[in-house]
């Protein structure tokens, strides 16, 4: 059965990667893509994500600019190092593409019309997707899940010794929408091996609709992380996790537990759940381990759907 998607975004590399593959997916429909700070500015995310939609041939489907700024963080990181200047690695699109620009309030129109076939994807900051979960309460109600790329579990943070940069970024936000869902989570434990083979790197370079992004993004990427952190084979596609647990959650083991986020002081942002034997579970779906093979072989067949080498 097709599942309906809002993709919460701020991209960023491996929100762009993410995007192409729910744009290729027969079984996911994209409804709409939600900007936000993060990665790069708002207004620089709306642009990248417009201009992917544009390659896709599929302008049509609305962009909702959301969140320009925390809703509590004074000091905003961008991160040019990771993603580059424009968050599409060195790729600059040529020509304007402004896409279907909706406003916020179309979230709630969305959320009415699909119910429990919608299914929203939160790839950022959270700052967006705790508003909409606030004001549109009673329609998120009634929607068929929520997947969060964020936090971290036994390993230490992207942004600092303990935090993981999503939820870092708005860690009130994250707390908030961890407060107000039974999340999916795929925290950064499992999304680091989330990793492209060297097979399907160059299927992807070679892609006719996006093989020339690809490209510039992935290799921008894959440099970055050779210079910052040598013991890693492959760039990890941190985002392309969720979306795939989506369309296929036979790819990871999960645990249930309730997981609340530190919001001050030296650990803020650090997500926590009582992983005790003698937790009595809870709420989220927390994303435990994955089969790297069956991740592997779940993205080359939707990356190969009609391909032309």
């Amino acid at each position: 059965m097709k599942k309906y998607v809002i993709v919460f975004c701020d991209p960023g590399i491996d929100d762009t990667i993410a995007l192409m593959y729910v744009l290729l997916n027969p079984l996911l429909e994209l409804v709409a893509v939600v900007t936000s700070y993060g990665n790069v500015t708002q207004e620089q995310a709306t642009i990248n994500a417009s201009y992917v939609l544009h390659l896709a041939g599929m302008s049509h489907v609305p962009v909702i600019p959301a969140a320009c700024v925390s809703i509590a963080e004074r000091h905003e990181s961008h991160y040019p190092d990771i993603h580059g200047v424009s968050g599409l690695g060195l790729f600059t699109g040529q020509g304007h593409f402004p896409g279907n620009i909706h406003t916020f309030d179309h979230i709630r129109t969305l959320a009415a019309h699909y119910k429990r076939d919608l299914y929203v994807v939160e790839l950022g900051r959270m700052t967006s997707l705790a508003l909409a979960l606030n004001v549109f309460q009673k329609e998120f109600r009634q929607i068929g899940g929520v997947y969060i790329m964020g936090g971290a579990f036994f390993m230490p943070g992207n942004r600092t010794a303990v935090a993981e940069a999503n939820v870092y970024g708005d860690s009130i936000a994250a707390k908030f929408v961890l407060d107000h869902t039974e999340a999916v989570i795929a925290p950064l434990n499992v999304t680091s091996q989330a990793t492209l083979s060297t097979s399907l790197i160059n299927l992807l370079a070679n892609h006719p609709l996006f093989g020339n992004l690809f490209q510039h993004v992935f290799f921008h990427y894959q440099n970055y992380y050779s210079a910052t952190n040598p013991s890693l084979p492959e760039a990890p596609i941190h985002d392309l996790l969720p979306v795939a647990l989506l369309h296929n959650q036979d790819i990871a083991t999960f645990i249930k537990r309730d997981v609340t986020v530190v919001t001050k002081g030296e650990a803020k942002g650090m997500t926590i759940a009582d992983l005790r034997p003698s937790s009595k579970g809870g709420n989220h779906h927390i994303c435990w381990t994955i089969n790297q093979t069956t991740f592997h072989n779940e993205v080359t067949d939707v990356f190969q759907i009609n391909y032309t080498s």
